[in-house]
């Protein structure tokens, strides 16, 4: 056999635990700033915000009841199956006790911007994101809230697993309305 699995996973564990020890430090320096988006859905993010790079961020939504939270997940899974081609979240639901109201979390390597418009101004069918501009209308008296932070990755950091680690750890202990854990 050309390969010693146990050999291969050892040294795959040791990477794991590196990769941890990072990962908490990076978590320790996170601090996350907030934007309240009054008009989500045209929104340009201040210059300084936007141009930021290896974010993580997530979307509350504030004034909202239980029959929100619902009626948006009912809502996306409806266009889920009206429209294939669309790569809108996965619908997780009101998971918990009591009101989510966290829409969203994502991370985005490249310009903040970038990646906030995928989910709030039209563009392809194939790109994965909350595709705002096709189910906001019914939505408009909830106010929707932007917390971001950028993690400042050293070089040698930035091609690895940090951010989606990092997200997907907000992920598991939020229990976002939409998304899924680990993209």
């Amino acid at each position: 056999m050309p390969f010693n699995i146990e050999e291969t996973t050892k040294k795959y564990i040791q990477h794991i635990n590196q990769l941890n020890e990072k990962l908490i430090e990076y978590s320790k320096k996170i601090e996350f700033k907030e934007i309240i988006l009054n008009s989500p859905f045209n929104l340009e993010l201040p210059e300084n915000v936007g141009k930021l790079e290896n974010c993580i961020y997530f979307i509350q939504l504030n004034n909202i009841k239980n029959s929100d939270a619902e009626t948006i997940c009912e809502h996306i899974t409806n266009l889920k199956t009206e429209d294939k081609t669309t790569k809108y979240p996965r619908v997780n639901g009101n998971i918990g006790n009591g009101l989510n109201n966290i829409l969203y979390i994502g991370k985005s390597k490249g310009k903040l911007q970038s990646r906030f418009n995928s989910h709030l101004k039209p563009t392809p069918k194939g790109t994965y994101g909350l595709h705002l501009e096709n189910w906001h209308e019914q939505f408009k008296h909830i106010e929707f809230k932007l917390y971001y932070a950028s993690v400042d990755l050293c070089e040698e950091d930035k091609d690895t697993d940090i951010l989606e680690i990092l997200e997907s750890g907000l992920h598991l202990q939020v229990k976002p309305l939409l998304g899924r854990s680990g993209h």
